[in-house]
């Protein structure tokens, strides 16, 4: 029974450097959206973190480039505003899931079962 749960042990921790590593390649990736036949384009990587925003001159006709690359900031600030909010709740809902987890029967896993 030692051996399973040291090879179990060793699966998790597997497991969690895969992880990890996923999670870098993911947030290394950079993905380009674009739309009205490319005046706007914005870089998001894996993670949906915005990265880059890009105007161009034709949808913002009549604005400094100073303005047009305020409002790119600020419009890759709210895309990623918007994100956390969406991860925030997310870990709050898969937290409250997960708190279900403790009221399995016994033999599941021994979460909440004093195993």
């Amino acid at each position: 029974m030692s051996d399973n749960l040291s090879k179990l042990m060793q699966q998790a921790k597997d497991l969690q450097a895969n992880m990890k590593k996923a999670q870098e390649e993911l947030a290394a990736m950079i993905i380009v959206g674009a739309a009205g036949g490319d005046m706007v384009e914005i870089s998001l990587n894996g993670l949906h973190y915005c990265k880059k925003v890009v105007l161009n001159a034709a949808a913002t006709p009549g604005m400094t480039p100073e303005n047009i690359k305020l409002l790119e900031v600020m419009i890759a600030a709210a895309i990623n505003d918007a994100t956390a909010k969406i991860e925030k709740r997310s870990r709050e809902k898969l937290s409250a899931l997960a708190g279900n987890l403790g009221s399995l029967p016994e033999g599941f896993g021994g979460m909440g079962d004093g195993a």
